[in-house]
């Protein structure tokens, strides 16, 4: 386990100083997501679910106001949809700084719960502790960001914060997938 986290913070200092040179777009292939999942020691490996699902995220921060709207959006769409189809997935994301603050923002395991227990959301939580997964699909730095991974491993959807009716058009293209 303290290998592992060497790694992370190895691969999370080596991306930082290489930049985030690559904005991702719908038509890319998704990035590889290795988190482990908030509560648990379990390991969540987006690469198991390629070719078997479509994965369903939206990176947040619970400092987040559009987030707070999206994700009960996303938990009734999860509440419907297939769950042999679709994996619908929250992505914490800790070590960025919120806008107007000059500090990074740590988010912690007791935030993060109360804050999804608030929404009363069932939706499985990932903590992305050193930002690494969410340097890899962040464009434009502004939460949340839904992104949906269809069964190829394609990025089929990529959309950054969130505006009363999105909910419908995510559930439109879900369901042309």
């Amino acid at each position: 386990m303290a290998l592992l986290r060497k790694y992370i913070i190895i691969t999370f200092l080596f991306n930082l100083a290489l930049g985030n040179t690559k904005s991702i777009k719908v038509g890319d292939s998704a990035p590889i997501i290795n988190l482990f999942q908030l509560n648990t020691e379990n390991y969540f490996r987006s690469k198991e679910l390629i070719g078997k699902k479509n994965i369903v995220i939206s990176f947040f921060g619970t400092w987040c106001a559009p987030c707070k709207k999206e994700i009960p959006e996303l938990q009734k769409l999860y509440d419907t949809l297939d769950k042999d189809d679709y994996e619908f997935l929250l992505i914490c994301v800790s070590n960025i700084k919120p806008p107007g603050s000059s500090v990074p923002y740590i988010e912690k395991p007791a935030t993060i719960n109360q804050f999804i227990n608030n929404l009363k959301v069932s939706i499985p939580v990932l903590l992305d502790k050193y930002s690494i997964s969410w340097s890899k699909y962040n464009s434009d730095g502004s939460f949340p960001l839904t992104v949906v991974i269809n069964k190829e491993g394609k990025i089929s959807y990529h959309k950054h914060g969130y505006e009363d009716g999105d909910e419908k058009i995510l559930k439109k293209h879900l369901l042309k997938l």
